[in-house]
């Protein structure tokens, strides 16, 4: 595996880097703060300008499967639960661990103003959801079964934009969640 930086205006190579232990399903954010990987249970970060390595963060919850970030913290979701943690520094805000009732599973994972939008699979509703957790603290806010098609499989990342989540949920279908401006 190997990582590339390609100038946006002329598509150049600027510099790539081998990566290591990164899990295929892992995704890959750039942000202020560097570009970051799930490589194992770590988050590696690399620099911008020259793909240095700055910084990696080892967290608790197992291999990491996608990850979000905003406003310095990454919001991870991992084999075994949802976590926020400060990049560089990695100091936990919060995480959520599976338990017997709820599964964290694998997929995408989304971040917006107020809220951490990843996929779940809840034993009382026996199909996986997209459910919303508060920035802050981790709390559940809503949840929303995503249907038989496919049982429910979340096939890209969700948006979040004018106060609505949208989610492919299926082969040609994508579904809104939230309240949508009137169309004028």
């Amino acid at each position: 595996e190997v990582l590339r930086c390609l100038g946006l205006d002329t598509g150049k190579l600027m510099w790539q880097r081998g990566i290591g232990d990164q899990d295929q399903y892992s995704t890959h954010v750039c942000s202020t703060t560097g570009v970051l990987l799930g490589e194992g249970t770590n988050i590696i970060v690399y620099d911008h300008t020259d793909g240095t390595q700055i910084a990696s963060v080892e967290l608790p919850l197992g291999r990491i499967s996608s990850i979000a970030v905003d406003d310095g913290i990454a919001y991870v979701l991992s084999e075994s639960g949802l976590s926020a943690v400060s990049v560089p520094d990695g100091s936990e805000q919060w995480a959520l661990s599976r338990d017997p009732t709820q599964h964290f599973v694998r997929g995408p994972l989304s971040v917006g103003r107020d809220a951490v939008v990843a996929p779940v699979y809840m034993d009382s509703l026996g199909c996986p959801s997209v459910v919303a957790f508060e920035k802050a603290d981790g709390t559940q806010q809503w949840h929303y079964t995503l249907g038989d098609d496919f049982c429910g499989t979340i096939w890209s990342q969700p948006v979040l934009a004018d106060g609505a989540v949208f989610v492919d949920t299926s082969l040609h279908t994508v579904t809104a969640l939230g309240d949508l401006s009137p169309q004028g």
